[in-house]
């Protein structure tokens, strides 16, 4: 019997073991755009955040910049939903606000990857990273006085990205 069980936990372990280590949160707003940014913070895995079709506004909730800040070693992708462009998906600071910030205290230098998403209307700033940062198939357009895109994280990929 402990040759049949081998193979079992083995399988066991290989199917479980990849797909528990990272979470996917889909969402259509801009609070559970916000929940989902707190939730992947702390939650040890790798995430992935697919936005909806929508213009996710920093002043919909009075809450300002959107903010994911993280201290574990894991990676981040926030990304519209397949079948959507960065036409239908819109990060808007309404030049009231920074749109999003990716802050890591402890240093630790992992990944966030945008795709297909717009940032716009930054009052001081598009996007601040303090991880490795890969932009793809994204618009960072009119960000007020501060910078469209900032990557701390020491290397930063910019594929089919429009920059204004």
């Amino acid at each position: 019997m402990n040759n049949f069980m081998r193979p079992i936990i083995v399988i066991f372990v290989l199917f479980f073991g990849v797909n528990c280590f990272a979470a996917t949160f889909n969402v259509a707003n801009t609070k559970e755009f916000r929940k989902a940014l707190k939730k992947a913070a702390g939650n040890g895995q790798d995430d992935t955040i697919i936005l909806n079709a929508g213009v996710y506004k920093t002043t919909d909730d009075g809450l300002g910049t959107f903010v994911f800040s993280d201290v574990e070693p894991y990676d981040l992708t926030v990304k519209a939903k397949d079948g959507l462009t960065s036409k239908d998906v819109i990060l808007d600071g309404k030049n009231a606000d920074h749109v999003i910030k990716f802050k890591n205290p402890q240093g630790i230098t992992h990944e966030v990857t945008l795709e297909r998403i717009s940032i716009i209307n930054g009052k001081s700033g598009g996007v601040d990273c303090d991880y490795n940062l890969t932009v793809t198939g994204s618009t960072i357009s009119n960000n007020g006085e501060g910078e469209g895109l900032s990557s701390k994280g020491g290397k930063a990929v910019m594929k089919s990205i429009i920059l204004e």
